[in-house]
């Protein structure tokens, strides 16, 4: 009985110790150049699009961002040509190049290099490079631990009560054994 207990506290043990190590640390660095196009192409988006076969992609050009919206889609131009890579198995691949004209349909912009704007006259803003998620907001006003100290503090008093209550029953069930192997 002892044997599965400890078997099972090692288990939750080894289970709750794994979970940091299961955060997702971001998206691989962007490549600066490859040999479809150079450094000149410093205006960077990584964009979803659900209907796409490559979910997240990242998008590259010389020139602003700005979008043009269609009753299909929402689409990413640029003045100059457009360069998309696609997120497979943690690296970024060459896709396709659309063109400028056509631009590559999005359903959110994750992040981005420079701001991306509303249209071809590159005054309104649409998509700011430099927001924070709301997460990111919580987390610089709060630190994690603070957060989670009125959760530990709550908490604290049933984990100790479950422990006692849990050493009891093993106590008793201890002495039935006991009782019993020697009637």
């Amino acid at each position: 009985m002892k044997r599965i207990i400890s078997i099972l506290m090692l288990l939750v043990i080894i289970v709750i110790m794994a979970l940091p190590a299961m955060a997702w640390d971001g998206y691989p660095d962007t490549p600066i150049y490859s040999d479809k196009y150079d450094s000149s192409y410093i205006y960077q988006a990584i964009i979803y699009d659900s209907g796409s076969s490559y979910k997240t992609m990242l998008v590259v050009s010389q020139t602003p961002f700005y979008l043009i919206a269609n009753p299909y889609s929402t689409r990413i131009r640029s003045s100059s040509k457009l360069y998309v890579l696609k997120y497979d198995n943690g690296n970024w691949l060459y896709w396709m190049s659309p063109g400028s004209t056509q631009g590559i349909a999005f359903e959110d912009i994750l992040q981005s290099t420079h701001d991306i704007y509303t249209d071809s006259s590159l005054t309104s803003v649409f998509f700011s490079a430099t927001r924070k998620t709301p997460m990111q907001e919580t987390l610089t006003q709060h630190p994690p631990l603070t957060l989670m100290t009125p959760l530990i503090r709550g908490i604290s008093p049933y984990l100790i009560g479950l422990l006692i209550v849990l050493a009891g029953f093993l106590k008793g069930l201890q002495l039935l054994f006991k009782t019993l192997h020697k009637a």
